[in-house]
């Protein structure tokens, strides 16, 4: 359930709360929806942001593996993962969680692109020569 601060105004008009009480419950409210997901302006572009700098990852990382090779795919991904990190921590502790969540995606998403870099590095990433007949 909703609730609204007309309601609250109709609960201070009944006298079951004060006057200050409405206030202090209004704000409450507002404090506890802060970090919900919603679709609001704001949240949108938290999202987008996200979606754009995983897809820039991913392209770029895909147009430039051949030219960068395993060691430097490992050291790249590592050093965006421990900024995402960084950025993760500092919003979560501000009680940013939403954007804190979308930056803790995109370090998420750096896993397979490092483990990849590591194979390659290792040599154990299979030839695509291998497997075609």
């Amino acid at each position: 359930m909703k609730i609204s601060r007309k309601m609250l105004e109709g609960a201070e008009a009944r006298g079951l709360i004060t006057g200050e009480q409405v206030e202090a419950l209004q704000q409450y409210f507002i404090e506890q929806t802060e970090n919900q997901p919603q679709f609001s302006f704001t949240h949108i572009l938290y999202y987008l942001g996200g979606l754009v700098a995983i897809g820039a990852m991913t392209v770029f990382m895909s147009l430039g593996w051949q030219s960068f090779g395993g060691a430097a795919i490992v050291v790249i991904a590592a050093l965006y993962a421990m900024i995402g990190i960084a950025i993760t921590n500092r919003l979560s502790n501000q009680g940013m969680a939403i954007p804190a969540g979308v930056c803790a995606t995109f370090v998420v998403c750096l896993v397979p692109l490092a483990i990849y870099g590591l194979q390659e590095w290792m040599g154990t990433w299979p030839d695509i020569a291998g497997f075609q007949q």
